[in-house]
């Protein structure tokens, strides 16, 4: 598995996988923590619609971090790349490798 940062993509078993420009961003964020928890509140930054309160907010992001984890078993990851770390936020189960 490869994310290229620069140019915005993600590449697993040599197939490019569409993430939408929210998605990547969670998981830009998620590889430059470098394994370490990623708070709910550092992750909720990407919350486009500043109209949702908090819940509805943290909903959106369980929605977007479900949606990553469909796109990158869908393109061959076998295990979940992203571990909640319940009440705290999110890492990486492993470091994929990525280019700046």
């Amino acid at each position: 598995m490869l994310f290229d940062l620069s140019h915005r993509q993600s590449i697993v078993v040599g197939q490019a996988v569409g993430l939408s420009t929210t998605e990547f961003e969670i998981m830009q964020r998620l590889i430059m923590a470098d394994g370490a928890v990623v708070l709910y509140e550092d992750l909720l930054g990407f919350n486009e619609d500043k109209s949702l309160d908090d819940r509805d907010a943290a909903e959106r992001l369980r929605y977007h971090i479900l949606s990553i984890d469909q796109k990158l078993k869908g393109a061959g990851v076998e295990d979940d790349l992203i571990t909640n770390v319940c009440g705290v936020g999110y890492r990486l189960a492993e470091k994929p490798m990525h280019l700046p």
